[in-house]
């Protein structure tokens, strides 16, 4: 199973360095959590890692936070839509 680590995630993610390390790792459990490993393929991680930062920018860390040019949802959002608009998507019987 591959696994998003709290290094990788600050080094794609370096404006939230100041958030506490228990704080990224709750919400990083809660990002993997989030994706089908196995439906996402090569893209797990890169889901996981914009779930992260748009379940980081609802806190008082993510104030900073760039919105979209429309101002509604954040880049994150953003870049996360883009990706799961990538995977096929699964029909259960």
């Amino acid at each position: 199973m591959a696994e998003l680590s709290l290094a990788e995630f600050a080094e794609r993610f370096p404006e939230f360095e100041s958030a506490g390390e228990n704080l990224v790792a709750s919400k990083l459990a809660e990002a993997h959590r989030s994706f089908d490993e196995e439906l996402f393929g090569n893209l797990y991680l890169d889901a996981v890692g914009y779930k992260c930062a748009e379940l980081l920018s609802f806190s008082s860390y993510g104030k900073n936070t760039r919105l979209s040019e429309k101002g509604t949802e954040t880049t994150y959002r953003v870049a996360l839509e883009d990706i799961c608009s990538k995977v096929p998507a699964r029909f259960l019987l």
